[in-house]
């Protein structure tokens, strides 16, 4: 067992506005997200590769058909709250009146995030709902470690999934109209993977070294890698998981089901992949007190953090997608929703994204309901 991956958290500290963030020094690694100034690491080697791969093609046709003003890694200033440094930024001609001496004022029309697993959660969720709240028209989502590009483009006022691929093959813009790029052009590297990159190991991990660690050691395998979680987890994440097991719990004992709802327990899915999902539902004989669960629950809960939720939006995403979950829970206590992804198909569906002060209801636990108060009521 060569290798122990630490994520890191993205260090919050406290309340700001626009006025604060801009005292910083220039190029200080920080972002504003919801008034937060969040530290952003300086990006990997194999990051800027990826950066330069997409940037440079995209940059040389925007520059031959004069179509506007193209930016890598410049602050783009939405409110008070959210000003973003995405990683590239282009703007139509015509619009180039929202650029300023120090930044973007307000909406590009294609703005392009490249994950991390530190800051992947702020690019999934909270600049994502911004982008579309203030009027990005079109937003891609490069993953490197997934090898995977997905795109979304607006449509009255909401961000529509236009384009999703992992793998090979290419990606053609909306907005530019005319532009395509491969995915071997984009996650192409010009020299061999260093050790030092981030999410690209050493060597793998498999089942056997997680099962030497000590008895609730805070590890998940993900793809070959032992991944540190959150430990302690947080008090809202732990109260919203209470909150949840209490009542699923209940539920299937007032009506009698051969159901267990089990929290934070080992899930194995392959050498390369054993999880420790937030809560699980499955059925009581598959659960063998000695070796944990083998095979895919029926239903899965995962509780985003900062620190893990690259995690679970994108690779456990995925193979629970693949191992065959039939429910997918994601919860975020930061902005008190829940989405849930039902299979069909072997592929997930999303069946509904829930905020306010709606209800919840599960396909897979029929009749089973909470509501989000119920879910949020002490965070």
């Amino acid at each position: 067992m060569d290798e122990i991956r630490e994520t890191a958290p993205s260090y919050r500290v406290g309340k700001y506005t626009y006025e604060d963030y801009a005292k910083l020094p220039e190029w200080a690694p920080y972002q504003l997200v919801g008034g937060d100034l969040v530290f952003t690491p300086a990006r990997t080697p194999y990051h800027q590769e990826v950066l330069l791969n997409l940037g440079h093609p995209m940059y040389d046709f925007v520059l031959a058909n004069d179509l506007g003003v193209f930016f890598l890694i410049l602050d783009v200033y939405l409110d008070d709250k959210e000003t973003y440094q995405p990683d590239i930024v282009f703007i139509a001609g015509g619009r180039t009146n929202i650029v300023g001496e120090k930044n973007i004022e307000g909406a590009p029309d294609l703005v392009v995030e490249i994950l991390s697993p530190i800051t992947a959660y702020y690019d999934l969720k909270p600049k994502f709902r911004n982008y579309e709240k203030y009027g990005v028209r079109e937003y891609w989502i490069v993953d490197p470690e997934g090898r995977s590009v997905e795109i979304f483009v607006l449509k009255d006022a909401r961000f529509l999934p236009s384009q999703r691929i992992r793998g090979s093959g290419v990606v053609e813009s909306k907005i530019l109209a005319g532009f395509t790029v491969t995915l071997e052009q984009i996650f192409r590297r010009h020299e061999p993977p260093a050790a030092s990159d981030a999410g690209l190991p050493n060597s793998q991990c498999t089942f056997d070294d997680l099962a030497r660690l000590p008895e609730g050691a805070p590890y998940q395998l993900i793809g070959g890698d032992l991944v540190l979680g959150p430990y302690p987890y947080a008090l809202d994440h732990q109260l919203v998981l209470a909150s949840l097991y209490k009542g699923m719990r209940r539920f299937t004992l007032e009506n009698d089901l051969d159901l267990a709802v089990l929290r934070l327990v080992g899930v194995y899915l392959n050498e390369e992949e054993s999880y420790r999902p937030d809560l699980i539902l499955i059925a009581e004989d598959r659960v063998a007190a000695k070796t944990g669960i083998k095979g895919a629950p029926d239903l899965v809960v995962e509780i985003l953090s900062a620190i893990t939720a690259y995690y679970d939006l994108k690779p456990k995403f995925r193979n629970y997608e693949k191992y065959g979950v039939r429910e997918y829970w994601i919860v975020d206590p930061e902005d008190q929703s829940v989405e849930i992804f039902v299979l069909e198909g072997g592929s997930f569906l999303p069946a509904r994204r829930v905020v306010g002060s709606a209800t919840v209801d599960s396909k897979v636990l029929t009749g089973f309901t909470v509501t989000l108060d119920e879910i949020f009521f002490l965070t």
